[in-house]
């Protein structure tokens, strides 16, 4: 699930992501960038979903993320998510998260709480 506003001014206000399943077991459908992804949004609420198997491709350039919060996200809540199963089987430094951060632009008031990653 993606949600993305054009700027700092534009921003994609107040999106919910909650009670969702995001992954897939068959290789087939597996999601291979980022299972949530928030740019310039603003009072997002990303809670109690279940994110698994989000695998890069082993000839992708690209970082494998559960959760991944760019530029631009601000005043939002990340809260009882389970992240599973995020890899980036590339062996050329490309990385995996459970959660990320971009802090290339104003990312700030943002709770974390109660979530897990494994």
């Amino acid at each position: 699930m993606t949600a993305i506003g054009t700027d700092l001014t534009t921003n994609f206000d107040n999106f919910v992501v909650r009670l969702n399943a995001i992954g897939a077991v068959a290789t087939a459908d597996q999601i291979t960038s980022s299972g949530v992804a928030l740019t310039f949004t603003s009072g997002a609420v990303v809670e109690a979903n279940n994110i698994f198997n989000i695998i890069a491709l082993s000839t992708a350039s690209n970082t494998a993320t559960g959760i991944l919060l760019n530029a631009g996200t601000t005043l939002s809540q990340i809260l009882k998510n389970n992240i599973t199963g995020v890899r980036q089987p590339n062996t050329g430094g490309w990385s995996a998260y459970g959660i990320n951060v971009s802090t290339t632009t104003s990312t700030d008031g943002i709770l974390f709480a109660n979530n897990t990653i494994s």
